[in-house]
């Protein structure tokens, strides 16, 4: 797993999809949680907290966003704003990484969270132990995650962001085969993956990258619905894509909560297609 820095990228516009998200899908799988633990396992963990600075890229992302509570209906919307976006000015506090949003979603119920932390980078590990130090149920480990570990084999809920693809651009990256192989001894149906939409300067106009197009495909003959959402038109990540297995609640909840936050982010006033939610054949 390559190191990667998400402190200028948080709170951008893949983050707004991808935290309200996880907060739907993996609120509706915990409550259907009867037991007395969540087992959750993070494989590209990240920081658990990041700065809001200005210059930053949460600036098109919840800062676009910010300032239009009124237009939320939804309750895992609802959720996100109240929890992470109720500041009258965003600049100088910090927005949440994806643990510290499963911690919290897990914390919300009376269930109790075992929480598994994957990342290789130093700086990061160094933010995870910083923010859970005494916490208990959060184990913060500085490998990357491997498909026979207990953590994975055994999770209730595995989330997958890894920061991009393999591509001549980003070699060290991993495939959709090694992301798909992560999970693929789960026999949960609780797994959420989050990907980049890039675009191929090759043809004219541009359009969808091959890696794109291929993860997508692959992803959904190995049976994943697939949410993606578009936007930008221009340069070269325009948009993301979420990929997985979910009981039929949790994807309904998924899906009403990220096309909401689509629509308050304003994609479709540019774009005719910003989000589409496909279903395995």
């Amino acid at each position: 797993m390559p190191t990667y820095d998400h402190n200028i990228k948080a709170g951008n516009k893949g983050d707004i999809v991808k935290h309200t998200a996880l907060i739907a899908a993996l609120d509706s799988v915990v409550q259907q949680c009867n037991a007395q633990y969540f087992r959750y396992i993070d494989v590209y963990g990240g920081y658990a907290f990041n700065p809001i600075l200005s210059g930053n890229e949460w600036v098109e992302g919840i800062g676009k966003i910010h300032s239009h509570a009124d237009k939320v209906k939804n309750t895992d919307v609802k959720k996100y704003y109240e929890w992470y976006l109720s500041r009258p000015n965003l600049i100088g506090g910090i927005y949440p990484g994806s643990s510290l949003i499963a911690y919290d979603v897990i914390t919300n119920t009376e269930i109790k969270p075992h929480i598994t932390i994957h990342d290789i980078s130093d700086k990061v590990i160094h933010n995870l132990d910083m923010a859970y130090t005494d916490v208990d149920g959060i184990r913060v480990i500085k490998n990357s995650a491997a498909p026979e570990d207990d953590s994975v084999q055994n999770a209730d809920f595995i989330f997958i962001d890894p920061p991009g693809l393999y591509s001549a651009h980003n070699p060290s990256y991993p495939t959709i085969d090694d992301i798909l192989e992560t999970s693929s001894h789960n026999n949960q149906l609780a797994i959420l993956i989050w990907i980049p939409v890039t675009i191929s300067t090759a043809t004219t106009p541009p359009s969808i990258s091959k890696t794109t197009k291929d993860s997508m495909d692959t992803l959904l003959n190995a049976g994943y619905n697939i949410s993606r959402f578009l936007w930008a038109n221009g340069g070269r990540t325009v948009g993301c894509f979420l990929a997985y297995k979910l009981p039929s609640d949790a994807t309904q909840k998924l899906q009403a909560a990220t096309s909401e936050i689509a629509e308050i982010a304003g994609w479709q006033s540019t774009l005719d297609e910003p989000v589409m939610h496909i279903t395995p054949d």
